[in-house]
């Protein structure tokens, strides 16, 4: 299982049905020319990735944030990269819906490597789901 972030978009490939009980593994890459992030939510009640995704490109133009939490019960991993870096976010045992997110963060010269990522694009290129 792969996500790939580049300067046009997110991608994922592989398995989107994982079986539960044991851990897996996403490989995150970053084909961007600047840093990004990757998460892994577990998806809100109802919560489609079509919404998700509709959400995401409604974004960069509201700029709220607030819109986003709604989405998601609980973060489960998070992973950044430099450019043309790999890393990788792990999905546990617990059967549920989870979502992939690829952020390109806004760069601002002031922003501290401490501060919160502000993001600029947001992607959900994928929905997994561990069986039950």
């Amino acid at each position: 299982m792969r996500a790939t972030l580049t300067d046009d978009g997110c991608s994922y490939t592989g398995g989107t049905s994982l079986p539960s009980g044991q851990p897996s593994t996403i490989e995150v890459e970053n084909r961007s020319s600047k840093f990004a992030a990757f998460w892994l939510y577990e998806l809100g009640d109802e919560v489609t990735l079509a919404r998700v995704d509709r959400t995401f490109r409604e974004f960069p133009t509201t700029g709220n944030a607030a819109q986003l939490a709604p989405l998601f019960e609980r973060p489960i991993s998070m992973a950044t990269t430099d450019a043309g870096a790999t890393s990788e976010l792990t999905i546990g045992e617990r059967a549920g819906r989870y979502v992939v997110v690829c952020v390109e963060p806004k760069l601002d010269a002031e922003r501290s490597p401490d501060d919160p990522i502000s993001p600029d694009h947001l992607y959900a290129p994928a929905e997994l789901v561990v069986a039950g």
